[in-house]
C-alpha cells in the first residue's frame, strides 16, 4: 500500500493555534486517532515544539501513509485503547475523536452509484477495521470505546501531562446531540482535570440532505493528567 486515502474529516489550523500554547515545552506528543497525522502541524504554531517528537497511531494503514506529508516522527497501526507505547512515555496527547454523526455511516459506494458521500467508510473504500469508532453512531458502544481511550491516555501520559481533545456536537432531527459535553465528563471521570474548554468557530462540512443543520463550532477540551 503506497497511496494515501483522503480522510473525510477536515481539521482547520485554527484548532492547532488554540491548542499549541498548552503544549509548550512538551518533548513527546502522541495522537492515537491520527488519521493522516495532520495534528503534527502543531509544531508550526509553538516555537518550543520544533524538536518535539510526534507519535501517531491509527487503525487504518491507508490513512497513516499521509503522515509523511506532516512532521510525524513515528506512525504505527494500533488501537487507541491498546497502544504499543510504554506507561508514562509521553508528556502530551492531542487528538480529534470521532464525531458520531452521519460520517460514521458504514455503507460503501455501490456499482453505478455516483453520489458524493463524505463518510469514513466511503473515503477509505472498504469497511473499517474492527474496533474503529468511525463506524459507530452515538450510543453505548461509542461511549464504551472512548472511556477505554481516556484510561489508555491516562496510562501513556506522564503525571502532569496534557491531553487536548477536539470534538463537535451534531444534530439529529433538529436536536443537538451533546457528544462534546459527554467527552468533557468522560475525561474527568477517568482521572483528568479540566484545564480549559475552547469554543472554536468552524464552517463544517456541507454534504448530505441535512447539510443546513450544522453546529457552527467545535470544542477543544484541555485536560491535565493528575499525578496520582
Amino acid at each position: 500500500m503506497s497511496e494515501t486515502r483522503k480522510h473525510p474529516a477536515r481539521f482547520p489550523d485554527r484548532i492547532l493555534r488554540v491548542a499549541a500554547p498548552h503544549f509548550a515545552g512538551c518533548k513527546r506528543i502522541v495522537d492515537p486517532f491520527a488519521g493522516t497525522g495532520r495534528f503534527a502541524r502543531i509544531k508550526l504554531f509553538e516555537p518550543s515544539l520544533a524538536d518535539t517528537e510526534f507519535w501517531a497511531s491509527d487503525l487504518e494503514p491507508e490513512w497513516l501513509i499521509g503522515c509523511r506529508e506532516h512532521p510525524v516522527n513515528l506512525a504505527v497501526v494500533a488501537d487507541a485503547r491498546r497502544l504499543p507505547w510504554a506507561t508514562s512515555s509521553a508528556d502530551g496527547a492531542l487528538t480529534s475523536v470521532v464525531y458520531p454523526n452521519r460520517m460514521t455511516d458504514s455503507h460503501t459506494q455501490g456499482a453505478g452509484d455516483t453520489s458524493v458521500r463524505n463518510t469514513y467508510t466511503h473515503r477509505l473504500g472498504r469497511k473499517l477495521s474492527k474496533g474503529n469508532a468511525g463506524a459507530m453512531r452515538w450510543g453505548p458502544a461509542y461511549k464504551r470505546l472512548h472511556i477505554q481511550f481516556y484510561w489508555e491516555m491516562y496510562r501513556v501520559l506522564k503525571p502532569g501531562g496534557v491531553l487536548a481533545v477536539n470534538i463537535k456536537n451534531h444534530m439529529v432531527k433538529g436536536r443537538v446531540i451533546p457528544a462534546a459535553e459527554w467527552h468533557r465528563f468522560a475525561g474527568q471521570r477517568c482521572g483528568f482535570s479540566l484545564v480549559s474548554e475552547e469554543r472554536i468557530a468552524t464552517t463544517g462540512l456541507r454534504f448530505g440532505a441535512n447539510h443546513t443543520q450544522r453546529v457552527d463550532h467545535e470544542m477543544l477540551y484541555v485536560f491535565n493528567r493528575n499525578g496520582r
